[in-house]
């Protein structure tokens, strides 16, 4: 039995299959001066392996460009994320193709993948690329001295994003005898360009009343010192006050900046006028140095505009003694217009005819033994220089309910009718008058 047994393990050990041992290279791979070596695992597939391989060597060329680019930056003082990101995404996308898959094996339930990246034929095709960028780049630096300011300026950032993933080396090129660093050339040129370019308003200060419809046209005069065209040029105006048209492109050398109506939050303002370098270049994102202030300013001296408010407010043909509807309507010029009320019609901006009325909605007691009482409310905004109408409302419907009598129930519209001024119509009349 004994015998037996042993002859049982013997016969089950001598079938069992010894487990494979890893190639060398799995286990230790030293990289040398001919090549970049990447190894790569995945108990998934032969393809994750392979991948795992090909990022290896990724991160390897990642690093060592990273070290350079430092040590370079450092050098001359710059941030070192302006475009090192770019610039190692450039470097690896031109390796990927180079790398070759030299083995993969599935040992046991993993696979294992060798690439490596002969590193003469990587510099050899950067070198190529680095050459060609130089060429283009140096070609449109030329070519933007004979372009308007608009072709110019996107000429030059376009020359700079040629060489972007080359600037950890000096590139350095001859113009006019004199060698000059491209990088710096670039900068500088685009500098120059935007620095001849003038804008001059009109005037540089303006005296203009709140609120009334202006629709008032400003001319800022476009130009460059260097006798290039500014046509086509965007600029970005902006105020704090008002309605103005904030997107504009030069025409003839002229940006014409509506202004529709302004408010009077202020008694002045500042209209800046300002290059808009990211749609010239169209990224939202512009690099450091290429974000250039360029821009200039007009006063707004801002005058709140006068409204006389004539209000008659009659409960059942009976005046009121104190009224209801003018506080509100005044308190809400002065509140929300910014504007002034003034004593006298003829000196005022804006008129405010009002006319409030009640009327018996019932002969007496309902059903419910409650008097009811209608409000005919009628309002006209006008202007004093041409009587135009900027807005004109009325409203019957507003009643008012009272066990006592009908005029208890007129007081009661007439609340009614405050409440809807406050919440709806005078609300709806600012809006009329700012986009008349």
């Amino acid at each position: 039995m004994i015998k037996n047994l042993f002859l049982i393990i013997f016969f089950v050990l001598g079938c069992s299959t010894k487990p494979k041992s890893l190639p060398i290279w799995v286990v230790k791979t030293e990289n040398n001066s001919i090549e970049w070596i990447g190894i790569g695992s995945s108990k998934l597939s032969r393809e994750v392996a392979i991948k795992s391989a090909i990022n290896s060597i990724a991160s390897q060329i990642s690093v060592h460009i990273k070290s350079n680019i430092q040590s370079k930056i450092s050098e001359h003082n710059s941030q070192f994320n302006q475009y090192s990101k770019s610039i190692i995404e450039s470097r690896v996308d031109i390796s990927l193709p180079e790398i070759e898959i030299n083995e993969v094996i599935k040992i046991e339930e993993t696979w294992y993948a060798r690439a490596t990246l002969h590193k003469e034929n990587y510099y050899t095709k950067l070198e190529k690329k680095r050459e060609n960028a130089v060429k283009n780049a140096t070609s449109l630096l030329n070519k933007s001295k004979n372009l308007n300011v608009l072709s110019s300026l996107q000429a030059l950032f376009r020359a700079y994003q040629e060489i972007v993933e080359f600037l950890d080396v000096p590139i350095n090129i001859v113009i006019n005898n004199k060698s000059v660093n491209l990088y710096t050339e670039i900068i500088k040129e685009f500098n120059d360009v935007i620095q001849n370019i003038k804008i001059k308003p009109e005037k540089s200060n303006y005296t203009l009343k709140s609120i009334i419809p202006l629709n008032k046209i400003i001319p800022v005069k476009i130009i460059s010192n260097n006798d290039m065209s500014t046509e086509g040029l965007p600029f970005l105006v902006k105020s704090n006050s008002g309605e103005i048209n904030t997107s504009l492109f030069v025409d003839n050398d002229l940006l014409n900046i509506f202004i529709k109506n302004i408010n009077s939050s202020k008694l002045i303002d500042n209209l800046s006028i300002k290059l808009d370098i990211s749609s010239i270049l169209n990224i939202k994102n512009v690099p450091i140095q290429f974000d250039i202030i360029h821009s200039n300013n007009i006063i707004f001296d801002i005058i709140p505009a006068k409204f006389y408010v004539e209000s008659s407010e009659y409960n059942l043909g009976e005046k009121l003694e104190i009224k209801v509807i003018y506080p509100i309507i005044t308190q809400y010029i002065i509140n929300d217009f910014g504007g002034i009320i003034s004593n006298n019609r003829d000196e005022s901006d804006i008129v405010l005819n009002i006319d409030s009325r009640t009327k018996r909605g019932n002969d007496g007691k309902n059903e419910w033994g409650v008097y009811k009482t209608f409000v005919d409310f009628k309002i006209d905004l006008i202007s004093n220089y041409n009587n135009h109408i900027f807005f004109n409302f009325s409203n019957n419907k507003i009643y008012g309910g009272d066990f006592i009598s009908h005029k208890n129930a007129g007081s009661q519209a007439f609340n009614n009718l405050a409440t809807e001024l406050k919440e709806e119509i005078l609300p709806i009349m600012y809006k009329s008058l700012v986009q008349n």
